[in-house]
């Protein structure tokens, strides 16, 4: 009798430990799956937010004049835009004062008649930003054949860094020194590696690049 007791008890240690490791993995499996449907969740969010934001982004491209040749007229106070991290609508704006800031956020509120955008102040306006472009643009077709011209292989227009970033084959104190004297010490531009990783532009509107 005392056998068949401890059998039994035997038995129900067995059964124990086999339940236990099978319910703990279910638990991990229904914790991995729920961590799934979360991380699919915020990419279906994600995307969402940017289809809103590309919308607020034409809406706001519409209102703006254009010139005979179809090029977009930008007020002195827009600085360029951009998509963030979040999926939202980024403006930024060019504001000496609060009133100045106030004054364009709700210019860019009524015309795209939507009010969950974000304000970013920046110091340069998108048409400064064009008119480094074109200044670089003229440069290198003026002087394609120098020295300092050869030395820089591109340039790009960044609305999210609210720059303009010029490709250098070699990024050194010394050749951005001589880029600075010899085609302009402007402090709107930003050094890059021509051979390296370069910048993320999470930008709806880049600008114009060239190489």
């Amino acid at each position: 009798m005392m056998k068949k007791t401890i059998l039994k008890l035997a038995l129900s240690v067995v059964t124990a430990v086999m339940i236990c490791p099978a319910a703990s993995q279910a638990s991990a499996e229904s914790s991995l799956a729920s961590d799934e449907e979360k991380i699919i969740d915020e990419k279906t969010m994600r995307r969402i937010k940017e289809s809103k934001s590309s919308l607020q982004y034409e809406k706001l491209m519409d209102s703006f004049e254009e010139t005979e040749t179809g090029e977009l007229i930008y007020p002195n106070y827009y600085g360029g835009s951009y998509i963030d991290d979040d999926g939202g609508f980024v403006v930024c704006v060019v504001a000496a004062n609060a009133e100045e800031k106030k004054y364009a956020s709700k210019s860019i509120e009524e015309t795209i008649n939507a009010s969950d955008f974000k304000i970013e102040n920046v110091k340069y306006s998108y048409n400064e930003l064009e008119e480094m472009m074109e200044f670089l643009n003229k440069y290198k077709q003026i002087t394609r054949d120098s020295e300092i011209a050869k030395s820089w292989s591109g340039y790009f227009l960044s609305d999210s860094d609210n720059a303009v970033f010029v490709e250098l084959d070699d990024v050194s104190d010394e050749q951005i020194s001589l880029f600075r004297k010899e085609v302009t010490a402007s402090p709107m531009i930003r050094f890059i590696n021509s051979g390296g990783q370069g910048v993320d532009c999470a930008s709806l509107n880049p600008g114009r690049g060239y190489k």
